[in-house]
């Protein structure tokens, strides 16, 4: 069986697509925000980045999260939210958003 780019460690990981529309003539800013907040708190707390693209023609923002644990995502997403590392974090994703779409993802062997 082939596995795919986006291999996972067990059987426990789950994925999160992540889908934004950025307020027009934000996404530069987001993006560093983004990068220098975001990213380092999520893994700090046991998530990984996957991946991230833009589609710019439509100020979209797009990442997938991983995370690899027996609570399941939905669980470690809550704790990260009320976590004081994540409380603590300056700089608010929240006024750069205008939409989002969330989905959880389990990878298919292929």
């Amino acid at each position: 069986m082939r596995q795919s780019h986006f291999h996972c460690s067990s059987a426990n990981t789950e994925f999160q697509l992540r889908i934004y529309t950025i307020g027009a003539g934000r996404m530069t800013e987001f993006i560093e925000g983004w990068r220098t907040n975001i990213v380092a708190s999520r893994e700090r707390f046991g998530f990984k980045v996957v991946a991230a693209w833009t589609n710019i023609d439509i100020d979209e923002f797009v990442w997938v999260l991983s995370w690899d644990g027996l609570e399941g995502f939905v669980a470690a997403d809550l704790a990260y939210y009320e976590s004081p590392g994540r409380k603590s974090l300056q700089w608010d994703p929240v006024p750069f958003i205008t939409a989002d779409q969330l989905r959880i993802l389990h990878q298919v062997p292929f």
